[in-house]
């Protein structure tokens, strides 16, 4: 992942800066300067842009840490999935248990110190942190979206999008929201996924579209 001269020049319009993809190196060299070099570019980025980084399983675990600790000061949301949470914890997490994963949030953010976290499973989406409630569109747009490439694959349309919106949630889902939120109050906001039956559904790739599903809601509204 060779990081473009004109990078930083770009990056002095940008409302929203997604990073990816330092789970693959291997070279602990290379990475050190890939890290220092994104840190540079990162300088032209406007004040009010919002940084995202998306976890992912390390080909070489050890430099989970190294990144974490050369970017997270510079992170505003940083992602992950059910199954990276439970790498950082070690052990599995009922996902509809309030209380589990609860206890699994304030763990993990407590690991992962950024502004808001934001775990993204098959049974719902949350934001974590002090500014939760200012996500709660971007999450429901990257549900929405993640499900209707679950249902349609590569070739939906807006009007499958807006259908699949009208859906009804997972009841289950909808009672592990009401019951988290009310449990950690205003430092999270979630939402359930969707009551889907798909003869022959999508399942790769729904990481990325519900980052790409949320990344697109920031740049319409204006918070960091």
């Amino acid at each position: 992942m060779l990081l473009a001269d004109e990078l930083g020049p770009r990056l002095r319009a940008a409302e929203v800066f997604l990073i990816s993809g330092l789970n693959a190196m291997r070279d602990e060299d290379e990475l050190d300067e890939r890290l220092r070099a994104l840190r540079s570019h990162m300088r032209q980025l406007p004040p009010d842009a919002v940084t995202y980084f998306e976890d992912a399983a390390y080909h070489e675990p050890a430099f989970s840490r190294r990144v974490r600790e050369a970017l997270l000061e510079v992170i505003h949301v940083y992602g992950m999935n059910e199954d990276e949470l439970q790498a950082y914890l070690g052990h599995p997490v009922d996902l509809l248990s309030a209380r589990e994963v609860a206890d699994a949030l304030a763990a993990v953010h407590a690991l992962v110190p950024v502004p808001t976290l934001v775990l993204h499973t098959k049974y719902w989406a949350a934001a974590h942190g002090a500014r939760a409630a200012e996500y709660a569109d971007a999450l429901d747009t990257g549900t929405v979206l993640a499900a209707t490439r679950y249902a349609h694959g590569d070739d939906f349309t807006n009007e499958d999008v807006e259908r699949l919106r009208c859906r009804p949630r997972r009841p289950e889902s909808v009672a592990l929201v009401a019951a988290l939120e009310q449990r950690m109050g205003d430092r999270v906001r979630a939402v359930p996924a969707f009551a889907l039956d798909v003869a022959h559904p999508t399942t790769v790739g729904l990481g990325d579209t519900f980052v790409g599903g949320f990344l697109a809601a920031l740049v319409r509204t204006d918070r960091r």
